[in-house]
């Protein structure tokens, strides 16, 4: 889970990070951009336990911690705009609004988690973030374990303007997608960070999440779980075509 695919090689990026005790505000913030930015700006929101990286303040290392990364996709003379309020939000975790490669966009993130996990994904879609479910996800971001985080990635834009019938994904109208990941080490056993990703999963308030998301699947998720993901109809029309294929 990265940063959405858009056709243009070069984006403009901006990325603070802020104790969890301005979280609420933080996600606030990040629905805002979500719903004000337009199909040219992309952000992402995450909980998680800050890593000891170059873009991190030093006191915020090894703390809880809420970090907001935008990328502007739009002509560059309006990306200083676009970003200025992801500016004005808190001093920044690193140089913002910089011209980054597309390539080097997509791997600003790799240097946080080993190339081998051990990772167990909960969540899916969710709809506009309620009071309710923003407390939920601080109060779950209190005490996550190394490696493990909740993200938060928009949809609408072009994934909205697809009818819900057009292809094997129906949910359309979701905001949001929620993915809630447990990781570790691939050594390790891994029990402590599903724990902790199926307890935020069930903390949520009920209705928060409108679907499962199939990319989070693991190797045995139960078939209801897949045909619920995709919609009966949907489930069927995919079944047929794999036949053929078979």
């Amino acid at each position: 889970f990265t940063f959405a695919l858009h056709p243009v090689s070069l984006a403009h990026v901006g990325t603070v990070i802020c104790p969890l005790d301005r979280g609420a505000d933080a996600l606030g913030l990040y629905q805002h951009l979500c719903e004000s930015g337009g199909d040219e700006l992309f952000v992402r929101g995450t909980l998680m336990t800050a890593p000891a990286a170059p873009f991190v303040p030093e006191p915020l290392r090894g703390r809880p911690a809420v970090s907001l990364s935008a990328a502007w996709f739009g002509p560059a003379s309006q990306a200083e705009s676009a970003l200025r309020e992801l500016r004005r939000f808190t001093p920044p975790g690193a140089d913002l609004v910089r011209p980054m490669p597309y390539v080097q966009l997509q791997r600003m993130f790799d240097a946080m988690v080993p190339r081998r996990v051990r990772a167990v994904a909960c969540g899916g879609f969710t709809g506009s973030l309620s009071a309710g479910v923003i407390d939920a996800l601080i109060c779950a971001a209190a005490q996550p374990p190394p490696m493990s985080m909740v993200d938060l990635l928009p949809l609408g834009g072009a994934v909205a303007r697809i009818s819900p019938d057009a292809t094997a994904f129906p949910l359309r109208r979701a905001t949001h997608v929620l993915p809630i990941l447990g990781a570790a080490p691939a050594a390790d056993t891994g029990n402590e960070q599903a724990r902790w990703a199926e307890t935020v999963n069930d903390g949520l308030p009920a209705g928060t999440l409108l679907g499962p998301n199939v990319l989070g699947m693991g190797r045995d998720e139960p078939e209801d779980r897949i045909r619920e993901a995709h919609g009966q109809a949907r489930y069927d029309r995919l079944a047929g075509i794999k036949a053929v294929y078979d």
